[in-house]
């Protein structure tokens, strides 16, 4: 149950990702907003099947053994989906920058 509580939770942070990159950084030609309606089609429904899989991956970890309670657990899953998804659009940013000549 662990097991695949760690692949769904890896599915789960992508589809975060995903969901979360087209929502707020994906422009899809000069001068367009970014709260584009074909850009909703495709980033609301990868946020929803993330949420879903967290909800999912917590339940899965605590019929696996653990003692916590099943409102922690939710709220341990989207801290930690929370958290890498910062660190990636860190590190995103940072790739983004760095330009030849720059250093």
């Amino acid at each position: 149950m662990k097991i695949l509580s760690g692949i769904l939770f890896v599915i789960a942070r992508l589809a975060l990702y995903a969901g979360a990159v087209m929502l707020l950084f994906v422009p899809g030609y000069p001068g367009e907003g970014y709260f584009a309606p074909k850009r909703m089609l495709y980033g609301i429904p990868p946020i929803l099947l993330s949420i879903t899989l967290l909800v999912t991956v917590a339940w899965l970890w605590i019929r696996s053994g653990s003692d916590i309670s099943l409102r922690r657990a939710i709220t341990n899953s989207f801290l930690w989906a929370m958290g890498t998804l910062t660190f990636l659009s860190i590190v995103a940013m940072f790739i983004g920058g760095i330009r030849p000549g720059n250093w």
